[in-house]
């Protein structure tokens, strides 16, 4: 072999070589570029984690608090349905009770009627007496003397 031929092939080898580390070293530089951007990433990662668990904490709370709020609402529903029961049951109590004293008042008002006729049949079987009325005594009855001082009546012996 000739030497021109030994000296081509060792240029070939040592462009061969070059373009290797040349390849090495891009490779390498983009290795330590993808990591520093890895660690970038990483970290950012990190920052929105800790965000995406504060509006975790967050939507928990707002969720604890609605439902707190719902508790109240039904707890006054609740509250306002036992009320309307309430009055509802005040209400009959209130409508049982008018009806018991308009019975009461119709009792009361057969029974004065009852005792106005028995009234007045005593006095038509003895019109010298005059019994005893709730209201004012009928136009033409007489005065009825005081039972102390009537002349018919038997007083006892008096002692002055």
């Amino acid at each position: 072999m000739s030497t021109n031929t030994v000296w081509i092939i060792v240029a070939a080898v040592v462009v061969v070589l070059i373009i290797i580390a040349i390849v090495l070293a891009v490779t390498r530089g983009r290795r330590v570029a993808d990591q520093r951007r890895a660690a970038a990433l990483r970290e950012r990662s990190q920052e929105q984690s800790l965000g995406v668990r504060q509006s975790d904490v967050e939507a928990r709370v707002a969720r604890a608090d609605a439902r707190k709020v719902r508790a109240e609402a039904d707890q006054h529903a609740a509250e306002a349905e036992q009320e309307a029961a309430d009055a509802e049951r005040r209400a009959a109590e209130a409508e049982r009770l008018e009806t018991a004293a308009g019975d009461r008042e119709a009792d009361v008002a057969e029974r004065r009627r009852e005792l106005e006729e028995t009234r007045r049949r005593a006095d038509q079987l003895d019109p010298n007496v005059d019994t005893d009325h709730d209201g004012p005594a009928p136009a033409d009855a007489e005065p009825v003397a005081d039972p102390a001082t009537r002349p018919d009546a038997d007083n006892g012996p008096r002692h002055a």
